[in-house]
């Protein structure tokens, strides 16, 4: 009982859980940064327990992207099972990942880290912080050509296989028609100049998404491209 007890605790975050139905960004990094996923040769099997979210634990994965040392969910939990949700998709893809690279170390960092976004006009924000992160690594110059996202399945490029429900700001945007959609993908497509970057990375280092008067007085003074 005892390591059960500490192997499910070692998973939990240490800000607030989300609570049912509240939209929430998700990181989940390698320990020390290192790159542990294979992306070329694991993703379909890396993505398989992914899908382990929406299937066992009733949480709606919005979007999803895969870098070689973190992932970056949008994620909604539908139901109070997200700790335990998380303690078993970290546990058991920690262990294929030290089964298929022949090693025995930790993998996380034993923590993923939730923030909470209850303005919904924030998500357009997220959702372009998400899918810019190979822009922002110099890996290649347009998020559209990044393989290992949930993007292709929104422009009809790719499928990864991921069960994917798309978040409210979205649906409303593809809804409303080609000029919608042709919205949406411009927004993804601009570019996150440093000053965005380092505001976006300070929201979602916090249990809840939200702009500060301090920062919202930086975006006004030096302007931006960021949905306040």
């Amino acid at each position: 009982m005892f390591g059960i007890f500490i192997a499910k605790n070692n998973f939990m975050p240490r800000r607030k859980a989300p609570e049912i139905g509240e939209i929430t960004h998700v990181t989940v990094r390698c320990n020390n940064g290192e790159f542990f996923f294979d992306l070329e040769n694991q993703f379909d099997s890396i993505t398989s327990w992914i899908n382990c979210l929406p299937a066992f634990f009733d949480i709606s994965i919005h979007h999803v992207l895969f870098m070689s040392n973190h992932i970056h969910l949008l994620i909604t939990p539908q139901s109070e099972l997200i700790g335990n949700a998380f303690s078993y998709l970290l546990t058991n893809l920690s262990k294929y990942l030290n089964h298929s690279n022949q090693r025995s170390n930790h993998i996380f960092g034993n923590r993923y880290a939730p923030t909470v976004i209850k303005d919904e006009r924030h998500l357009a924000n997220v959702i372009r912080y998400i899918y810019q992160n190979p822009v922002r690594a110099g890996i290649l110059q347009s998020p559209f050509d990044y393989p290992y996202s949930s993007l292709g399945f929104y422009v009809g490029t790719t499928n990864p296989m991921i069960f994917l429900k798309p978040d409210p700001t979205t649906t409303a945007m593809f809804k409303s028609g080609l000029d919608g959609r042709h919205n949406w993908i411009t927004a993804i497509s601009n570019d996150l100049d440093d000053n965005d970057t380092e505001l976006m990375r300070q929201c979602l280092s916090r249990s809840m998404f939200q702009f500060s008067q301090k920062q919202l007085q930086r975006i006004s003074k030096k302007g931006s491209s960021l949905v306040i």
